[in-house]
Order: C-alpha cells, then structure tokens, then sequence
C-alpha cells in the first residue's frame, strides 16, 4: 500500500518511537505501537531511492550540506530497512545499522560508513558518492524482492 503522505509514515513513526526523547515532559511516544510489513519496508527502500536521486540535484546546485544529510538518511535507513526484510532483525540505531550492513551488504560497507560519517559531520560527499548510493539502494531493492 502506498502511503498518503510524502514518505513511508509507518517505518519514520517507528524509528522515532524508538529514537525519541520526551516531548514538553509527557513520554506519549512510550505508548505508540506500529506495526511494520514487508511491504512497508519495501517503501522505505524505494522512497530512499528517490531521496537519493535527489540528493544528486541538491548536490549540483550547491547545496552541500542539504545533500549530504539525504545521502546519509537515504543511505541508512535504506540499510535499515534491506537488514530487516533479509535478515528478520530490526536495527533501531545508525551505528548498529553500520555494523549490520557491513556483515550484509559487504560490497557496500564503506558506503554506508560513509553515510554516518557524514551523519556525524566527518568527510566530504562526492558525485561518486551519490552514484553509489543510488546503485546501493537499487541492489538492495533487487535483493529483497
């Protein structure tokens, strides 16, 4: 099913039921349950890509530190999302997203290492970069088909 909002609702409310802090004092994510299919984590795959694809128009027109925090978020959670639907095991944090995908995606581990050290504010994104990510995410959306 396709999400009527601009991203895949489900798997972000997810990710920030388990990443959160309390709002204004009251924990009211403490409560809030989701419940993730397959087909939403094949949403969260090729939703990335598009994030991906456009993190190459930030990049050309000069938006380099808008291009790198997409090409990290599209990186990670694409990685997040291809360790759940292979494996059956849901990461919940960027660092473990790393550590996984590197024993998953092995071609691709300085890719993803990449990805959160941008996260992290460490490195500079190249063009190369980006390609990469974008053929990273299509692999993984063949993979988990």
């Amino acid at each position: 099913m396709i999400s009527p909002t601009q991203f895949p609702g489900k798997f972000y409310f997810w990710w920030i039921s388990r990443n959160s802090k309390v709002l204004y004092g009251k924990n009211i994510l403490r409560d809030l349950r989701i419940k993730i299919t397959k087909n939403d984590l094949k949403e969260v795959i090729f939703f990335e890509r598009g994030v991906a694809l456009s993190t190459m128009r930030s990049f050309c027109n000069g938006g380099g530190k808008t291009a790198g925090i997409s090409f990290s978020k599209s990186c990670l959670f694409g990685t997040v999302a291809g360790i759940w639907l292979l494996n059956n095991k849901f990461i919940s944090e960027y660092d473990d997203a790393v550590r996984e995908g590197k024993k998953i995606f092995p071609k691709h581990c300085e890719l993803i290492k990449k990805a959160n050290d941008l996260r992290k504010r460490n490195g500079k994104l190249t063009e190369q970069d980006i390609f990469d990510n974008i053929k990273y995410l299509h692999n993984i959306s063949i993979k988990t088909k």
